[in-house]
């Protein structure tokens, strides 16, 4: 999974300049520190896979468990700020995680961005988190958002 992950964004490029895989890697990573299911953290090594690169649906579904390449089609019609429920819980963590990797590195961004960044945390990241009751989350986020504060 780690070999695909790395093949499917090889070539892009986050703001800091580091190859994009690191995101998604960390993303995963942050899965796996809370204990997330193993589909979950294969998961969130694609959140970004079906928005930002050439990799198919048929692609996921060969090279990923197909509980995890369903998620990750999940995750690209999800929008956190409508849908948090235990039916989703899983999409709803790996945005989240995704989101705390983001904030992680949020100085890097253009300061626009950061900007709207901080701000869609504030205003749906955070809740989402409390929402799922996830503690650990919620106070790294909110160091993070009073950090780069709007």
């Amino acid at each position: 999974v780690y070999i695909f992950a790395c093949q499917v964004y090889c070539g892009l490029k986050r703001y800091s300049g580091d190859e994009y895989v690191t995101h998604p890697l960390n993303t995963a990573l942050i899965l796996a520190q809370m204990n997330a299911e193993k589909n979950t953290v294969y998961a969130g090594m694609f959140c970004d896979a079906l928005e930002k690169t050439r990799v198919t649906k048929e692609e996921l579904k060969e090279n990923l468990p197909l509980e995890a390449a369903v998620l990750v089609q999940t995750l690209n019609n999800y929008e956190l700020e409508n849908q948090v429920s235990s039916e989703n819980e899983e999409a709803a963590l790996i945005k989240i995680a995704e989101r705390l990797h983001n904030m992680r590195t949020v100085r890097y961004m253009d300061e626009t961005v950061a900007k709207k960044k901080v701000k869609e945390t504030l205003e749906f990241f955070l809740p989402a988190a409390r929402k799922l009751g996830n503690n650990k989350l919620v106070e790294e986020l909110n160091d993070l958002v009073l950090r780069f504060g709007l």
